[in-house]
């Protein structure tokens, strides 16, 4: 099982349909997200992971297993190995079928599990995407000693940007999680009190959460070789070679379907596209943008806070190093 963590508005999405184009690959959208989030502490404590192993395998098999249409349901959809012609014809009907449901019932319903038509006695690669309990990451690794991380992590100023305009529409509410994260004791390594936080603007409260919470899954999992540390912009700069390495790292086979992929991403417009639709753009759609999105006075709050970020990936993200 692999799982692709990261900040929200950090590429993670478009990672995970990299990931699904793949034909040995069963890819799960946030399996975790709302009733599925669990009870699991969000930022553990090198001191309680033994302790929460098999809590933290319960809650591993039940994200693993979610079926639900909005999370094995995401377009677009490819073929698959582990089904054939008619299985794949019947999961796409049943699929649709389920979602369409769903919406008719007008109410805020997941709508029942989707069975997977699985052939034979193919074994597909569970692969998960999620930005709900990054910090979680050394809980899984404990836990199930066949998980495997890539961790993603985009430029601040670059989720930050996404997220201003995601707040400006409407769509985005992000919480910044100052209680949770100044109640840990990573929070005094940095030089912002709490009180100094809240009074500072939502951007940079969010840039100095982004910093806390990305150092943390950093320094708590250093030297595990089942994490790989993504840097959001160097794939998009470099994709195909990234993703050939990120596969092998995953125990997956090159693959013609999702080579012809990306290609097809890589030759789309760099413009347009909605909100969420990031993940079927140009990999250098978004890359620089922030530079146009955020003001320099915005740009300048942000880098006062996160020069201050301890790890050298988190480093090497901001272009600190």
């Amino acid at each position: 099982m692999v799982l692709i963590l990261g900040s929200g508005r950090s590429g993670t999405t478009w990672l995970g349909k990299l990931f699904d184009s793949h034909p040995d690959v069963l890819y799960l959208y946030e399996p975790d997200a709302g009733p599925w989030r669990g009870d699991l502490p969000e930022f553990p404590g090198a001191e309680e992971i033994a302790d929460l192993v098999p809590e933290t395998r319960t809650h591993l098999h039940r994200i693993r297993s979610n079926r639900a249409p909005s999370v094995v349901g995401v377009p677009p959809h490819f073929p698959k190995s582990f089904r054939g012609d008619f299985q794949y014809g019947a999961y796409r009907t049943v699929l649709f079928g389920v979602k369409a449901a769903v919406r008719l019932s007008g109410r805020r319903w997941h709508g029942p599990q989707v069975p997977l038509f699985v052939s034979g006695n193919h074994q597909p690669v569970p692969v998960i995407k999620s930005v709900s309990a990054i910090c979680r990451a050394p809980l899984y690794l404990a836990a199930d000693e066949d998980v495997k991380i890539i961790h993603v992590i985009r430029h601040v100023n670059g989720r930050l940007a996404s997220l201003k305009r995601g707040i400006a529409a409407g769509i985005m509410n992000p919480d910044p999680q100052l209680d949770e994260l100044f109640a840990l004791p990573e929070a005094g390594l940095y030089p912002f009190t709490k009180e100094e936080m809240i009074s500072r603007p939502l951007l940079e409260q969010l840039a100095w959460s982004w910093m806390v919470q990305n150092d943390k899954l950093v320094t708590d999992t250093k030297g595990n070789d089942r994490l790989r540390i993504v840097i959001y912009e160097e794939l998009c700069r470099a994709p195909a070679d990234m993703l050939k390495s990120l596969f092998a790292f995953a125990g997956l086979k090159e693959s013609e379907q999702a080579a012809g992929f990306l290609a097809g991403l890589e030759a789309a417009p760099k413009e347009g596209g909605s909100y969420h639709g990031i993940a079927l753009q140009s990999p250098l759609a978004s890359v620089d943008r922030w530079r146009q999105d955020l003001t320099e006075s915005e740009q300048t709050a942000i880098h006062h806070i996160v020069s201050h970020a301890r790890t050298r990936p988190v480093q090497r993200a901001l272009e600190l190093d």
